[in-house]
């Protein structure tokens, strides 16, 4: 046998031998989903969809559940989209206005505008899968940098600090600290029911997909009205602009396998 043919076999036998390399780990994805407004029950919506229809990418951005971050938190970005939501600003709750405000539209018509929506952690830090039960939780709102007709720049947050008890409460990777977040009142949680697909055991379809209704519609009961959430104006000179209720529902369906 010749040297050439020696150092052949002998790389083939070696090859044949040698351990199988495990596969690579499977990359992470992000979750699609779409976000819907949905008409109230208990008193007037006071955010709602611009047209019928679903938001969905790329029509807007960042809309998902991030669960490679490990946040879960189910994002929608509507800056420089080509989708809007409907807001209506009701008067502020009687005595909430202790540092400014409250801003020119407050009790004014509704607008059309493009918030940073961020439904916290709705897949309860990955304990939530495609065949979890139904399930019934709280969590945290930020409704984050949207234009007001003033020019200006807002924030409602809906992030109070004690959890009623009644249900579990979603654990937040980035709990806002702001002094006066939960003054004078504490603000409302956004209740969730986590809907799973109709047949966990079959194949994911549109019509076999996970669902969370966001029902903004937490009663207030120091003001008797609901969802009772603390307003920011972003601007340098802002800052606490009062409370207000602004109840809403978001149903968020899943667009692919959670």
């Amino acid at each position: 046998m010749t040297y050439t043919k020696f150092a052949t076999l002998a790389a083939a036998l070696a090859i044949a031998s040698a351990p199988a390399l495990p596969a690579p780990p499977s990359r992470c994805t992000d979750i699609p989903i779409s976000y819907t407004f949905l008409s109230t029950t208990v008193a007037p919506a006071a955010i709602w969809n611009d047209v019928a229809s679903a938001y969905t990418a790329p029509d807007v951005g960042n809309i998902g559940i991030h669960r490679c971050s490990g946040t879960y938190d189910a994002t929608m970005a509507m800056a420089r989209s080509k989708r809007s939501v409907w807001m209506q600003v009701p008067a502020p709750i009687p005595g909430s206005i202790i540092v400014a405000g409250p801003p020119s539209f407050a009790g004014g018509a509704a607008f059309l505008t493009q918030p940073f929506f961020n439904v916290r952690n709705v897949l309860m830090s990955g304990s939530i899968t495609s065949t979890s039960p139904a399930t019934d939780f709280y969590t945290h709102l930020a409704v984050n940098s949207f234009s007001g007709p003033d020019g200006n720049s807002y924030l409602f947050d809906f992030f109070p600090d004690v959890c009623p008890g009644d249900l579990p409460c979603a654990t937040d990777m980035d709990q806002r600290s702001d002094l006066y977040m939960n003054s004078p009142v504490e603000a409302s949680w956004v209740k969730v029911h986590f809907m799973p697909p109709p047949n966990p055991t079959q194949p994911w379809s549109l019509s076999n997909t996970a669902k969370w209704l966001v029902d903004g519609e937490t009663p207030d009961a120091p003001s008797g009205s609901y969802q009772r959430g603390t307003l920011y104006n972003l601007g340098r000179s802002g800052g606490h602009q009062g409370q207000y209720s602004m109840p809403f529902q978001i149903l968020i369906t899943a667009l692919g396998p959670i």
